[in-house]
């Protein structure tokens, strides 16, 4: 099961007839615990048609330079395989990293024939992508 405790993810824990221990500070009071089946969610760009001078850009090999994501009150998603980060250096540890709105830009993915984009969300954590947008090279 995964578990969530106020922003905070825990690690996953296994249902013995039919409970489950989370050892929790006992000054601590928290808004929410959820507890749940863990999944993930997956958004994968279809192929791009961006040509080339040649005609098509399908089957070329391509590779985006820059890609910006538009993201709304998200934590914790990876692009491409590279998890984003999210805390920065004015987040003191052992406080909760606050949900993200604006651009997150990501560069040097990598070359291949398809110029797909995968974002994914492993963690009982919010994700709400907006857009997705990027500088593309095309070979000829």
């Amino acid at each position: 099961m995964q578990i969530l405790i106020g922003d905070a993810v825990y690690p996953n824990q296994t249902v013995t007839n039919g409970a489950i221990n989370v050892n929790l500070p006992s000054n601590s009071a928290y808004k929410s615990i959820e507890i749940g089946l863990g999944y993930s969610s997956r958004i994968k760009t279809m192929r791009v048609e961006a040509g080339s001078q040649a005609g098509t850009a399908q089957g070329r090999k391509k590779r985006y330079n820059e890609v910006m994501v538009r993201l709304h009150k998200t934590v914790g998603i990876k692009i491409n395989g590279d998890q984003l980060p999210f805390r920065t250096s004015s987040t003191p540890m052992g406080q909760n990293i606050p949900e993200f709105t604006g651009d997150k830009r990501v560069t040097n993915l990598g070359w291949d024939r398809d110029g797909q984009i995968e974002i994914l969300q492993e963690q009982p954590l919010p994700m709400t992508v907006l857009g997705i947008t990027g500088t593309l090279v095309t070979t000829d």
